[in-house]
Parts: C-alpha cells; structure tokens; sequence
C-alpha cells in the first residue's frame, strides 16, 4: 500500500509512509499546561486503530491521488 502511494506521489516509500502518518496519526498532547503535536507510531497502536489507520490511508489515495488500493485478496503475487 505504502509503495502505491510512494510511486503516486513520486517519493521514496519511507517519506510517503511519514507524510500519511503526518495526515492520520497526528495528536495533539498537553504538557505541563502547553500543547503539542504529536505523531504517533504506527508500531504502537491497537489493530482496530491500525486498520482505522489503512482504511483512511485507501480512501485518501482514492479520492487525492487517483490511486485505488486494492483489498489484500485483490492483489496478484
């Protein structure tokens, strides 16, 4: 999926894998009465959370980038 939205956007897969990090895991913290941004691992998150995280990933490279992700039963190995 990541290597989809790489060659869509013409940047390397590590750069598109922050970029849609930046777009869906960003949060805001408080800390000692300041707020942050932060961005959150994809490592750490729960699986329902992860796979909140794909489907938003699929629908924005749909609608934005006029790449269709195709479901993992989709895709020919």
């Amino acid at each position: 999926m990541i290597a989809l939205v790489s060659e869509a956007m013409g940047i390397i897969p590590d750069e598109a894998h922050d970029y849609c990090k930046s777009l869906f895991l960003k949060e805001g913290v408080e800390v000692k009465g300041k707020r942050y941004e932060i961005i959150r691992s994809t490592t750490n998150l729960p699986s329902s959370q992860f796979w909140e995280y794909i489907e938003k990933i699929k629908n924005w490279a749909g609608a934005e980038l006029g790449t269709p992700i195709p479901e993992p039963h989709q895709v020919e190995y």
